[in-house]
C-alpha cells in the first residue's frame, strides 16, 4: 500500500489535477481507503510550496473522492 501511495504524491504533485485523469491515478485512488485519502491531501498540501502543481483545485477534487 505505502508505494501505491508513493506513486500516486509523485503523479499529483507533478502532474497536479491534470493527472487525476489518468488511468494509474485512477486506479491507485481507487484502492486507496478514505483515511489514506486525507493522508495524502494533508501531505500534498504540506508540499505546496514546493510544488506549484498542487492547486486548491486539485486538493478540491480529491477531497470530493472521499464518501
Amino acid at each position: 500500500m505505502r508505494s501505491t501511495v508513493e506513486a500516486l504524491m509523485y503523479e499529483l504533485r507533478t502532474y497536479g489535477i491534470a493527472a487525476i485523469a489518468g488511468p494509474s491515478c485512477q486506479r491507485r485512488l481507487s484502492e486507496l481507503s478514505p483515511d489514506r485519502v486525507r493522508e495524502v491531501i494533508e501531505r500534498l498540501d504540506r508540499l505546496r510550496p514546493k510544488y506549484p502543481a498542487i492547486s486548491d483545485n486539485l486538493l478540491l477534487a480529491l477531497a470530493e473522492l472521499i464518501p
